[in-house]
């Protein structure tokens, strides 16, 4: 229950202050911490309906309200503050708290009294779970004449009681061999007044305070995340045949979030200690909140092109400062008037508001049986969302529960699925889902996990593991130093058997006992904080450090046999490599130091030129080192390769033959490095650019020897190439040779528009012919270069 109610009574009378054997702390300090622990717990989650109070028994002074009805009664009993959602201020009082404060006995039963009359008074009429958590010795006397109209109290009121005792244990025998007969009779009459009180329990203080130093997770309030029906049949039309349920869905597995900081700001305290703060003003606060604005970005003045419709980087609201944003306050747009766009390319489309709610779908929330599939049809990596249960409607608990509990025994027994389709709330999109049974000891309800979409699915291709295959189509499955022996396969096989963590009957793995190292680390390094705000970083828990290195025995079991497969893998240690040393200037090594003497006068250069060298000839040579830079700039990327291919055919220096070259080679690493048909659609693009450039400018010879090396590459003749989809497209979009009737060129003028055809339908694959090899025999160049003298004389 959610609301709850609790009344911490600890017994700090003298007999408290010894220490247990063993124990490096009092009895009434180890009480102490069981209950900063609770109040730290609940503070951290801070539910306001979660309440609580500490009374002190024992103490010098007397202070509570019974007492001040009946001032000769309930003496040496102290409140600490009236029941109310615990903060800092109880956790810090409750430090502060030493063994000063005990003074004299008391009865504690006087202490027990006033509790139930806190609790009643203040609760008695709501609809919390009350309890009581009382720690004590037993030592002291106590008047149990009252007993009897306590336990009345107790169970009519439903007040849990629990009793931790020093030297007790789950029975609520005292261990302790000195006991007096005081606390023997003492003893037994909190033991029978346990057994009296439905839910009541003793725990001795040891297992007590154990529990409270270690991990406890974090209690959630069952919330409901769907209220509605689930639908099997048409409800609508065929009321007949068709059923609907009522029923109630609660998050069963959900992650945990590590605690969420808060803006914070010192200001406030510059600001009071400067004295800049008037009195007129209010005082400032640590407090800080976020104020959004919307400005109007500047036009690039060196962009012709608008920029109304184009999405860029940098486009995002900001603050004034930010650049391109003018200073003007006019320039502020109101958030009201803002319009949605989406991103179509680089284009943004508006949408208003009015065409949006009508592109939105309208539903209704509910959940409908689609139809039932075997369990099996469902992978695990399918499941999409956190878990839920699904049982029925608590209004109506008989005959919804029945109805859930028959479908779940049903799909139990089938060992089958229900495909659902799940709305939460009202024009909230749909989700698809599978119900499957969740059975337990008299426990029979539902568990659903959304399934994806098709678009929500990933379908990515990986090489095979054991088998590969060459481009020739050959299949390799052994002998290959890629793939393992059967003498790996059979260690690693050993290595995973020698593993199993249930070989020895226990349970290393429990989610209900490993916690999260982060979550524990951050509630404990706040709580600490909050008491002592130079408070070190808290240590990593031992329990957390076992939970997060392999078990000393499996690793001590495990050794030969990872020796022995580190040699068989060939494993090896990848050391670190040093960073190269990088150089600046002429004197950054030895051997240019020593160089130095051959250096030219500072008078020449400043003349403009060096021995041997006319400063003219220096000049021409940088302006040609320039245009040859400038030539290696122009490249052509894969970001938008067609726009910088004309870039380099449009300029005026001659760049056709690098333009057309530098595209063919983009073409083919395309084609490599395409995952799946990533690629496709830009490299049919190319090669449309590219061939009419080459047919107009004469160099088809390049753009035909692409041709065949991209047939090469794809090998249309193996049906399953995995390029064979390319090639498909090449022919759908008659993209082929370059023959003499449209280009000419004298490298392909043997090349006619049948060979073209044949060379884009025939598959099979074609050697490149010798007219279109790169590269002329020695002859030729020889008898070329005999030519050309020729001419010149």
């Amino acid at each position: 229950m959610s609301q709850r109610a609790t009344s911490f009574i600890i017994n700090c009378g003298p007999s408290m202050q010894g220490k247990l054997p063993g124990h490096d702390q009092t009895a009434f300090q180890e009480g102490m911490e069981i209950i900063m622990d609770s109040v730290g717990e609940k503070i951290l989650a801070n539910r306001k309906t979660d309440k609580m109070n500490v009374i002190f028994s024992g103490t010098k002074d007397t202070d509570n309200e019974l007492n001040d009805e009946n001032p000769e009664q309930y003496q040496h009993v102290t409140t600490v503050g009236a029941i109310d959602q615990p903060n800092i201020r109880l956790l810090r009082h409750l430090v502060n708290q030493t063994s000063d404060m005990s003074g004299t006995k008391a009865d504690i039963m006087d202490a027990l009294i006033l509790a139930i009359h806190i609790l009643v008074k203040n609760f008695g009429h709501l609809r919390y779970s009350k309890q009581i958590v009382l720690i004590t010795d037993a030592a002291d006397y106590i008047d149990w004449r009252d007993v009897d109209t306590v336990l009345n109290m107790l169970q009519t009121q439903d007040i849990k009681l629990v009793v931790i005792g020093v030297g007790f244990d789950a029975d609520g025998v005292i261990k302790n061999e000195k006991e007096s007969v005081e606390q023997e009779a003492n003893q037994k009459e909190w033991k029978n007044l346990a057994q009296g009180v439905n839910g009541a329990q003793i725990y001795g203080l040891q297992e007590a305070y154990e529990s409270a130093l270690g991990m406890k997770a974090k209690e959630v309030k069952p919330t409901t995340s769907f209220r509605g029906c689930l639908s099997i049949g048409d409800t609508i039309n065929h009321t007949d045949r068709s059923v609907a349920i009522s029923v109630h869905m609660y998050p069963y597995m959900m992650e945990a979030k590590a605690p969420a900081a808060q803006k914070w700001s010192t200001l406030s305290n510059l600001a009071q200690s400067d004295g800049s703060s008037t009195s007129d003003l209010p005082p400032l606060s640590h407090a800080v909140s976020m104020i959004r604005k919307y400005v109007v970005k500047n036009s690039d003045t060196t962009d012709q092109q608008s920029h109304t419709d184009t999405a860029k980087d940098g486009d995002t609201p900001m603050d004034d400062g930010y650049p391109g944003m003018r200073d003007n306050k006019s320039n502020e747009v109101d958030a009201n008037v803002l319009e949605k766009v989406y991103p179509f390319g680089k284009t943004l489309v508006k949408i208003t508001a009015d065409e949006e709610a009508y592109l939105k779908q309208s539903t209704s929330p509910g959940m409908w049986v689609y139809g039932f599939l075997s369990k099996s049809a469902v992978p695990r990596n399918y499941f999409l969302s956190r878990v839920y249960l699904v049982m029925g409607d608590p209004a109506n608990k008989h005959a919804t529960n029945l109805a859930i509990g028959a479908l779940a025994r049903a799909l139990y027994e089938k060992d089958a699925v229900a495909l659902v389709r799940f709305v939460r709330r009202n024009n909230a999109e749909p989700e698809m889902g599978i119900l499957s049974p969740f059975i337990d000891v008299d426990v029979n309800l539902l568990q659903f996990c959304q399934i994806p979409f098709a678009e929500d699915v990933r379908q990515y291709t990986f090489n095979s593991l054991d088998k590969i295959t060459t481009k020739s189509g050959k299949v390799i499955e052994e002998n290959h130093p890629l793939l393992p022996t059967q003498e790996m396969k059979e260690s690693m096989a050993t290595f995973v058997k020698m593993m199993q963590l249930n070989t020895d009957n226990e349970d290393h793995y429990t989610p209900e006992d490993t916690f999260n190292p982060q979550i524990w680390r951050y509630n404990t390094a706040i709580k600490s904080r909050a008491l002592n705000e130079a408070a070190p970083v808290p240590k990593v828990h031992p329990r957390l450090e076992q939970d997060m290195t392999v078990l000393p025995k499996l690793e001590e079991k495990c050794a030969d046999q990872v020796k022995k497969m580190a040699s068989l893998f060939n494993i090896k240690k990848v050391e670190d490599q040093e960073p190269k040393k990088r150089r600046y200037g002429a004197d950054s090594s030895a051997e240019s130091a020593a160089n130095t003497n051959e250096r030219a006068p500072i008078e020449q250069v400043m003349a403009g030129g060096t021995d041997g060298q006319d400063p003219k000839r220096t000049r021409s040579q940088e302006t040609l080192d320039q245009a040859t830079k400038k030539v290696e700039q122009l490249t052509i990327g894969t970001t938008d390769p067609v726009k910088d291919f004309n870039a380099m055919l449009n300029n005026e220096e001659d760049l056709v033959t690098a333009a057309v070259t530098q595209m063919t080679e983009l073409i083919l690493r395309l084609a490599t490095t395409s995952f799946g048909d990533q690629h496709y659609n830009r490299i049919i693009t190319c090669l449309k650019a590219c061939r009419e450039a080459s047919a107009k400018e004469n160099e088809a010879g390049l753009f035909n020897k692409c041709m065949y090396q991209l047939k090469q590459l794809i090998n249309p003749s193996k049906p399953t190439s995995p390029r064979l989809e390319l090639w498909h497209l090449l022919q759908k979009e008659s993209i082929s040779l370059i023959s003499k009737d449209e280009a000419d060129d004298d490298e392909v003028a043997q090349v006619t528009k049948e060979d073209a055809d044949k060379f884009l339908n025939n598959v099979e694959e074609d050697s490149q012919p010798a007219r279109m090899q790169s590269g002329n025999s020695d002859e030729n160049d020889e008898m070329s270069a005999e030519d050309l003298l020729a001419m010149m004389e």
